[in-house]
């Protein structure tokens, strides 16, 4: 079955609040960018813009390389309507989903979360940084989703290496708001188990932060015994 391509041809005179009509990175031909694997999108995008901003695109239309020298980039990995955000921010220098993202809840960070993604993969580091800038501000909101859930973080993981600063964020955002009424079987494993790492190096050990703890190598442990019939507890001595 062949696959539908879609092409879809950028102006450079569209919402070019952030880059001058007159610059040289709008002059010479186009680059053919091809984004998706079954449903493709094609794009043109004006090499000097694609090299001023990332380097992955500085290094790969290099002459040396098939894709400097036949001016076509191809991303079978990236979804389309992410790199479409991409674009606006390539020529105008703001974020789409940024504007929407406290009245959507989760799915605004989704949006921000594969930006992300795709800048790392690009390597835009400012367009990284103003992303993680508008989720933590995000979370800061009042409303429902006010943290990334766990579909969020899964893609997060999934696609990130150990080490990782987006790694980083969602696992403080968690650390510092942990609820009851998670159900942490919904989160990735690997994140489950940093969580928990962290948590327990951030808890606070202290006798009198935590009387009841302290109680655990202090005399009698009767928080854990079985107290039948709300009989008082006997000290767990043997009957027999």
């Amino acid at each position: 079955m062949a696959t539908e391509l879609v092409d879809i041809r950028v102006s450079a005179t569209e919402r070019m609040e952030r880059v001058n009509p007159q610059s040289d990175s709008l002059k010479g031909e186009p680059v053919k960018i091809i984004v998706g694997d079954n449903n493709k999108v094609i794009y043109h995008v004006y090499e000097g813009v694609l090299r001023n901003k990332s380097a992955f695109f500085e290094a790969a239309l290099k002459k040396e390389w098939k894709e400097g020298t036949q001016r076509i980039v191809e991303l079978p990995e990236e979804e389309p309507s992410v790199f479409c955000d991409f674009m606006q921010w390539l020529y105008t220098g703001r974020v789409p989903c940024i504007e929407s993202l406290y009245h959507v809840e989760h799915e605004g960070y989704m949006q921000l979360v594969k930006l992300w993604l795709l800048a790392d993969h690009l390597i835009v580091a400012n367009l990284q940084d103003s992303l993680v800038n508008a989720i933590v501000a995000a979370s800061r909101e009042p409303f429902a989703g006010r943290y990334p859930s766990a579909a969020v973080v899964e893609i997060v993981y999934q696609r990130t290496a150990v080490g990782s600063r987006l790694r980083k964020l969602m696992l403080d955002m968690y650390t510092r708001h942990v609820d009851i009424d998670w159900h942490i079987d919904n989160f990735n494993h690997e994140f489950a188990i940093d969580l928990l790492k962290a948590l327990a190096s951030n808890r606070t050990t202290t006798d009198e932060a935590e009387p009841e703890f302290s109680q655990l190598f202090k005399g009698v442990p009767c928080r854990y015994h079985v107290h039948y019939d709300n009989k008082p507890c006997d000290g767990g001595a043997d009957k027999a």
